[in-house]
């Protein structure tokens, strides 16, 4: 486990990168002007921006080989302190989705944004979708709902999300059949 002293220095190394050097002028301009009036750490601004980046991409995909390409998958985790900011990061680019979403015309029965779904939710999504995004406010909602309404566990759900990840197809029926 870490300690404060351990916590307090990997903080420090954290704030000390500049995205200047990792996005281009304009790019780390807007980040800063989003922190600037959000009142939200640039720090936590960046992984949720690449998760929604990521999935308006939709079509993307990544060529491994000339024969041989693979979708375009991104997970990020926004990790830190409580009442240090995730919570408004991750809600700037909730509300970003959703508008995006209404710009395009996209109705809420065929929207691709799956905030706070089961595993069932989103395998329904997924049937009818190449791909979803969703943004957990907390990881203990998401992690929470793990084998929440199964008998199979946490471990069965988090095998679903490895067989997902890989592209298999999923086929979960819950129903309950009475016997006489």
């Amino acid at each position: 486990m870490l300690s404060c002293g351990d916590m307090n220095e990997i903080t420090e190394i954290a704030n000390s990168i500049s995205l200047h050097g990792v996005f281009d002028e304009t790019i780390a301009e807007i980040l800063s002007n989003i922190s600037f009036e959000s009142g939200v750490s640039l720090e936590f601004i960046v992984a949720p921006l690449i998760s929604t980046v990521s999935h308006f991409m939709n079509k993307s995909r990544i060529r491994m080989t000339l024969s041989h390409s693979e979708s375009f998958i991104v997970y990020t985790a926004l990790l830190a302190n409580a009442s240090t900011g995730k919570s408004p990061a991750m809600r700037i680019f909730s509300q970003a989705a959703e508008e995006i979403e209404h710009k395009l015309g996209i109705d809420e029965a065929k929207s691709m944004l799956a905030n706070g779904a089961t595993v069932e939710a989103i395998i329904e999504l997924l049937k009818n979708f190449a791909q979803i995004l969703s943004l957990y406010d907390e990881s203990s909602s998401f992690i929470g709902a793990l084998g929440r309404y199964n008998n199979g566990g946490t471990s069965y759900d988090c095998s679903i999300f490895l067989q997902i990840f890989n592209g298999t197809t999923i086929n979960r029926d819950l129903k309950v059949e009475e016997h006489d």
